[in-house]
């Protein structure tokens, strides 16, 4: 299994998701906990990030489409991200909500 290095700070009103290694489909559950467990808005930190998936590219897309940010994001990610978005949002919201959860932003979960 890969190594994934997941380290929290606060930034103000944000909680910063700092991470570092390769991401895999394996850390998915796991992040998406890590931002359910903040307490405020989060953002995630890849600037130590050395490889993803296409599982991971989406779920990175998704989280930015619910307002989490994605910080320091390596060219490569965010072109991948960005030709991920551009296929049918059906056919990505159908393949991400099969491979995990969805992301909720923390406004959506203080109105649950």
């Amino acid at each position: 299994m890969a190594i994934l290095r997941i380290e929290k700070s606060s930034d103000g009103p944000i909680t910063v998701i700092r991470l570092s290694g390769r991401i895999q489909s394996v850390h998915v559950r796991e992040l998406q906990i890590q931002i359910q467990s903040c307490a405020q808005q989060s953002a995630l930190d890849l600037e130590e990030v050395a490889l993803v998936d296409r599982v991971v590219v989406r779920f990175l897309g998704l989280c930015e489409s619910k307002g989490i940010a994605v910080r320091n994001c390596p060219l490569y990610i965010r072109e991948w991200i960005q030709r991920e978005n551009a296929r049918s949002p059906a056919t990505q919201t159908h393949d991400c909500n099969r491979d995990y959860p969805v992301v909720h932003s923390d406004a959506e979960q203080e109105e649950d």
